[in-house]
This record gives C-alpha cells, structure tokens and sequence, in this order.
C-alpha cells in the first residue's frame, strides 16, 4: 500500500509505512539501498537511511517527536544514532530535515513491537 505522509509542524517528518521495511535490518541491504526518493504532492525528494531501530511503541512516540529547543533536538538524533542497530556513519545535526518511516515489528515484540527507519534529506 502507499505511505501515508504528514506533515507536522515540527521538524520531524513521520510517515508510516504498510509495505514491509524489515530488509533495513540488515546493513548490507542498507549500504545497497541507502537512498529513498519520496514523492509527495510537493515533488520528489531525496533521503539517505541513518538509523534503524527497534522498539516497542510505549518507548516513544517516534510520530509526534516536538523538541523545545536546537539542543533537545540535537539530544535526541544523537540518540537515535545510539540506538541504531548498525552504525551508518551519517552526520545528522538540527539543520536537517529527518524523515521517519515506522513499521509494525511483531518479531521485535509481539504486541508492540515497531521498527524505525529514520533518513536524512540529501
């Protein structure tokens, strides 16, 4: 099925994702496939995967991520990179523009489990 694409008034772009996501686990399907074009009605646009991650959707609330401030921001991309399963070697600051792609992961967690696909806009 197609994404489904908000826009939120924060810096944080969230989509979530029907179509299985589950081949970014591997970083060698990651390196093969770094680059994801979204199109949205706005054009095309480009974003290179910098983490992958699994939680459980009572860890946090990757769709409604609002930071008060550039260091809060900062805080927490540096966590995500942290918490990445593999470590892509992608530089994310608060200039950038992040997009979020989530994906149910019974794998992870039976109930709740999520994976998280988070890439930067090139």
């Amino acid at each position: 099925g197609m994404p489904v694409f908000s826009i939120s008034s924060s810096r944080v772009s969230a989509a979530t994702m029907f179509q299985p996501l589950h081949e970014y686990k591997s970083a060698s399907f990651r390196n093969a496939h770094a680059d994801i074009t979204f199109d949205t009605l706005y054009g095309s646009r480009s974003y290179t995967v910098f983490a992958v991650i699994n939680k459980r959707e009572s860890d946090w609330d990757a769709s409604a991520a609002d930071f008060s401030s550039d260091a809060d921001y900062q805080a927490f991309l540096d966590r995500v990179q942290e918490w990445s399963l593999y470590d892509t070697g992608v530089h994310v600051s608060t200039d950038d523009h992040i997009l979020t792609l989530i994906t149910c992961d019974r794998d992870y967690h039976s109930d709740d489990g999520q994976l998280v696909v988070m890439a930067v806009q090139n």
